[in-house]
Order: C-alpha cells, then sequence, then structure tokens
C-alpha cells in the first residue's frame, strides 16, 4: 500500500509542476522552486487523504464480514 501511495503521490508532484511550468510560461529557477514547494505540500496533503481512504475501506470491508 505505501508503494502504490507512494507512486500515486509523486506522479501527481511530477504532473504538477510540469502543468504550472507549461501553464506559466516562464522557465526560470526561481518559479521552478515555487512550484515544487507547493506541489510538494499538494502531493502530501493529497498522500494523506490517499491513505486515510485506504484505512477506511479497510476498516469498513472488515467490519462486512
Amino acid at each position: 500500500m505505501i508503494k502504490k501511495i507512494g507512486f500515486r503521490v509523486f506522479t501527481f508532484i511530477v504532473l504538477f509542476v510540469a502543468v504550472s511550468i507549461i501553464l506559466e510560461g516562464e522557465y526560470t529557477l526561481a518559479l521552478l522552486q515555487d512550484k515544487l514547494r507547493d506541489g510538494s505540500i499538494i502531493g502530501l496533503i493529497y498522500g494523506i487523504i490517499l491513505w486515510a481512504v485506504y484505512q477506511w475501506k479497510n476498516k469498513k470491508g472488515k467490519n462486512d464480514l
């Protein structure tokens, strides 16, 4: 489960940064650092939400048996 969530978060961060930089139209180091920071923060939140959903689904599935 950790590998699955980690891969999804990493992919999300890479896509977020790539799309943000392309839409910005500028390719400076400062912009790249800002987008990486923003992507990391949003990716962390996304990872926590994914983890919580997986935990909730696992508990819900065990209680149904």
